[in-house]
């Protein structure tokens, strides 16, 4: 519960922005996973692409969702080499991961489905369904390696399998 209010308290699970530098850098290079969007006031694509994030924020809980005005941050367009936009950039521990640069990846038209923004956001890795440190327990292994970990060798010899195997893998 604490660190649900925590989360909530940082602004999880909306679409913010922010306007210092300092504070997109800071954020995006201490934040697990982080979407921010650069923008411009005046483009339609901006504000579309706008749209489609702000319907994503809620649904992803542990990915920041942000957006920021280019005009507000000339160093961080220049040191990320932004020349078109919109342009969404992933960060996922505060290592760039992925760039969506306008809509060339989702369609190139104006009309494209949130799915297909959404899927492409779950490839980078900036989004994903489960948690983000899931609890492992020797149920979530596959057979094979149960039965390996535990010295069975299901009828076979150790010579057979270890000509099979990579001994390093």
């Amino acid at each position: 519960m604490e660190r649900a209010r925590a989360m909530r308290a940082s602004q999880y699970g909306r679409y913010m922005e922010l306007t210092e530098e300092k504070e997109v850098i800071h954020t995006s290079a201490k934040e697990p996973r982080v979407v921010i969007h650069f923008y411009h006031k005046d483009f339609r694509r901006c504000k579309i692409m706008d749209q489609h994030l702000s319907s994503l924020a809620p649904k992803y809980f542990h990915t920041r969702f942000l957006r920021v005005l280019v005009e507000n941050v000339p160093f961080l367009v220049d040191k990320l080499r932004i020349q078109v936009l919109p342009c969404v950039v992933c960060f996922v521990e505060g290592v760039t991961k992925d760039r969506l640069v306008g809509f060339e990846e989702l369609g190139n038209g104006d009309e494209f489905a949130t799915s297909v923004l959404e899927l492409r956001l779950k490839q980078s890795g900036v989004i994903t369904d489960a948690p983000a440190k899931p609890l492992r327990t020797g149920f979530d292994q596959p057979q094979r390696e149960r039965g390996r970990r535990s010295g069975i060798r299901n009828g076979t010899s150790s010579r057979d399998e270890d000509e099979d195997e990579d001994p390093y893998a």
